[in-house]
């Protein structure tokens, strides 16, 4: 049994990513046109639509238009061996590859894409309110889930981790917005 996505989830994912597209751009003439606070309408919420639809992208099966996956080598039913659960240990989760394929393929870019909603509501929350620090705990969280979430992967990508095309979209966003909240976290603001 092959593994694919309906229709209309495809759909979706094409529409989101469409208006991801107009918002960044969106974005940067907000940035451009940005004096103080004539423009400050239109990147309040342009941040705060694309913390929207980076929020919705993790609950899109948008992963599994990237790999082709046969549900028939991941089920493990055609084994005559029983485990228990006390006996599942540290070795026999490594002898399992659909550990690794699920967690990398699947959980690691839903962690990715949510802490990329959380530091870009972070943004949010620092040009709407410019005294209040509760942009610094957003940013802090989204960056700290996204600095583990990326270790984890270059530590996969050592374990043995071939293939990572289909991340390849959630890297480009996550990577710029990692650096940026480093530097708001590091630099001081007035």
């Amino acid at each position: 049994m092959k593994f694919s996505t309906d229709i209309f989830d495809s759909n979706i994912a094409r529409a989101l990513k469409l208006v991801e597209k107009i918002l960044l751009i969106a974005l940067l003439a907000g940035i451009v046109l940005y004096d103080q606070s004539t423009n400050l309408l239109l990147l309040q919420i342009t941040l705060g639509l694309l913390s929207i639809i980076y929020f919705l992208f993790p609950f899109l099966t948008s992963t599994s238009r990237f790999i082709d996956i046969d549900l028939d080598k991941l089920d493990n039913s055609d084994e005559e061996e029983e485990i228990d659960v006390n006996e599942f240990n540290e070795e026999k989760i490594d002898e399992l590859p659909e550990v690794q394929f699920v967690f990398s393929c699947f959980i690691l870019p839903k962690i990715l894409w949510l802490s990329i909603a959380l530091s870009v509501a972070g943004y949010l929350s620092l040009i709407t309110f410019p005294n209040n620090d509760a942009y610094h705990k957003l940013i802090l969280v989204g960056t700290g889930t996204s600095v583990v979430g990326l270790s984890v992967l270059v530590y996969e990508l050592f374990k043995g981790l071939k293939d990572i095309k289909f991340l390849y979209t959630i890297l480009l966003r996550a990577i710029p917005v990692v650096l940026f909240d480093l530097y708001l976290l590091f630099s001081p603001l007035k």
